[in-house]
């Protein structure tokens, strides 16, 4: 059979920090995708919740009442990449000037 999704995304991606565990799950995905994704969950599984916490936390905030975000604060909670006519610009726009360049 042809690889995963995630297969795919950690071969494009290559070794990360920890190459023993990166070697181990590439090893599970190859034998057994189930076995793969419980390995994936118990190394990971810490920074999710941290992240779904603080996303819960955020919209829940938002939800009290009429908020607007900017598009600085946007920037900043992670809704998006880049604010266009600003300072702060994403990789995509970093790249492009730096090829322009």
């Amino acid at each position: 059979p042809g690889k995963s999704s995630h297969s795919q995304w950690a071969s494009s991606r290559g070794p990360n920090q920890n190459d023993d565990e990166y070697a181990e799950w590439l090893r599970l995905e190859a034998d057994n995708a189930d076995e793969a994704t419980k390995f994936l969950n118990e190394k990971t599984s810490m920074e999710v919740k941290d992240f779904w916490y603080f996303t819960n936390v955020i919209a829940l905030r938002l939800m009290r009442s009429e908020n607007q975000l900017s598009a600085v604060d946007a920037y900043w909670l992670g809704a998006v990449d880049e604010v266009e006519g600003t300072a702060f610009k994403g990789i995509r726009s970093i790249i492009e000037e730096a090829k322009r360049d």
